[in-house]
């Protein structure tokens, strides 16, 4: 592209070591720039993470907010989830309307470019305010790297989720005996109780208590999430083209440890109805939340960069919120007809939906045995 005189931002993490053919050619072509994300030293541990493209078209500006990073095995070997809409230049003489997901959009991005914001957005002539975004359909939720008491000033992770769980709830409460959280991702952390508890209370904030749950409460606090990972044996199945599995990341000492609820891991198993009959590896962050293993208006589905970890969606610990990663990704919402949209994305999605649990001889295929 930016050899064909089309201006080329790259915004990357600095860790990443991929780009050396990237950095040699910025020197030599005008057209090319890429913005290493300056990290704060008190989140050291900190990952630059959203999948974000935006397309400048004549008339509209195309954007895509998924999981694929800009890797040929996203793009060729692995399942990935992108959401991708259009949003048409403002017509002459329209006003500027207050729009939550121009907004937030647009906050991440200066969050992501520091200070060099402004020079970059003159470099590549984009101006968010010139397109029409009132009619997106969806949420935009990110996380930014903060420390901060919890609900309190600007929102990231799962403080905007429950922010837009509150501000759209479902006509039917979403409860215990009557709801599935089917969620798919590429790396798994240090599963516990309290981010099983903090994450589906942002789901379900009716769920919400201020007393310590019990070990009966937390059992019913983890029947409902379904955690979507691959088994060694589908692995052990993969054709040798696509046994490329360094996208995946999981521990095998955190596994064993007292802590983490092995009852919350589910199959991934793909979609033969659209995928035909071979395995392959998954790199999608999506989840789903259900009522009865069944679509309806009160169906939320996520599709983003967002992982099921701390790092990802934050924790709060004595009114205390931290996240240490920046992330995006978009929700949709309880919405009034909207089951057959949400139906008809689903059917499409690389895995199958609801999923099964473990066999009893089954184990998460780890990627890191200390």
């Amino acid at each position: 592209l930016y050899t064909r005189g089309i201006k080329v931002l790259a915004v990357a993490d600095p860790n990443i070591y991929d780009f050396e053919t990237l950095r040699d050619n910025e020197a030599k072509d005008k057209n090319l720039r890429i913005h290493w994300v300056k990290k704060d030293a008190q989140f050291r541990n900190s990952a630059f993470h959203p999948k974000l493209y935006l397309i400048k078209f004549e008339k509209f500006l195309r954007v895509i907010i998924g999981s694929a990073n800009l890797f040929i095995e996203d793009w060729a070997e692995w399942s990935n989830v992108c959401w991708v809409r259009n949003f048409p230049l403002k017509s002459n003489g329209s006003t500027s309307k207050s729009c939550n997901f121009r907004y937030k959009l647009e906050t991440f991005i200066k969050a992501s470019l520091g200070d060099k914001f402004t020079d970059l957005k003159s470099f590549l002539n984009i101006k968010l305010e010139d397109y029409e975004f009132s009619d997106s359909g969806v949420e935009l939720l990110y996380s930014l790297p903060t420390k901060k008491k919890h609900n309190e000033g600007d929102l990231y992770g799962m403080e905007q989720l429950e922010e837009i769980m509150r501000r759209k709830p479902p006509v039917r409460n979403f409860e215990f005996k009557n709801t599935s959280v089917y969620y798919s991702c590429s790396c798994v952390g240090a599963i516990n109780f309290g981010i099983v508890y903090q994450f589906l209370t942002a789901i379900a904030p009716n769920l919400s208590s201020g007393k310590l749950c019990d070990s009966k409460m937390q059992k019913k606090f983890s029947s409902m999430l379904k955690l979507i990972y691959p088994t060694q044996s589908y692995v052990n199945g993969l054709a040798h083209s696509n046994n490329d599995t360094t996208c995946l990341f999981f521990n095998k000492r955190m596994y064993h440890k007292v802590n983490f609820n092995a009852n919350i891991l589910t199959q991934f198993e793909h979609n033969d109805a659209v995928y035909g009959d071979e395995n392959f590896i998954s790199h999608a962050k999506i989840f789903i939340v259900m009522h009865d293993k069944t679509v309806d208006d009160d169906t939320v589905i996520y599709i983003g960069s967002h992982n099921f970890t701390k790092a990802a969606w934050g924790k709060i610990s004595r009114e205390r919120y931290e996240v240490s990663n920046y992330e995006l990704g978009v929700v949709y919402p309880p919405e009034p007809n909207s089951a057959e949209m949400k139906r008809e994305l689903i059917s499409k999605l690389s895995f199958k939906v609801p999923a099964s649990k473990y066999e009893e001889d089954d184990v998460p295929y780890f990627t890191v045995d200390k």
